[in-house]
């Protein structure tokens, strides 16, 4: 759905200009605004359906970041379609949005890997290291 939209952005760009200015307009509100917010209702609720499919507790508050992220990079492409990596951003959103998730406990141990490995940060002491003041730097000694 996420390659999808962008697709459509692409194939139709003057379409989607056209209706980015349209609901920047004051007026547009008024005119489409319970038709403007039941679409707007549609896709979300789609997105969070999908999301939920895939494991996403918070599928809810991830529709809504999802649906920003790609409205917004919509926007961005039509306003500068040769600058702007459509294609990048879309894979991006894909890879981050798409993956299902995986519970806290399993995080370090998925795959077989350690702890740190899962982005976990391992704590070490270093036996040479003095608390230092973090009001002093080690420049400002003189070191």
């Amino acid at each position: 759905m996420i390659r999808r939209s962008f697709e459509i952005v692409r194939e139709r760009r003057d379409f989607w200009q056209l209706s980015y200015m349209l609901r920047h307009q004051l007026r547009t509100a008024e005119v489409l605004g319970d038709q403007l917010t039941a679409w707007t209702a549609a896709v979300r609720d789609q997105l969070e359906a999908l999301l939920r499919e895939i494991g996403h507790r918070d599928a809810p508050a991830l529709s809504r970041v999802l649906f920003a992220a790609i409205d917004g990079e919509a926007q961005h492409y039509v306003l500068h379609p040769h600058e702007y990596p459509l294609e990048a951003t879309a894979e991006c959103l894909a890879r981050h949005f798409c993956r299902r998730p995986t519970a806290p406990a399993q995080r370090g141990a998925a795959a077989g890997r350690p702890k740190h490995a899962a982005g976990l940060r391992r704590k070490t002491r270093s036996k040479r290291r003095k608390p230092r003041d973090p009001g002093i730097s080690q420049r400002t000694l003189g070191a």
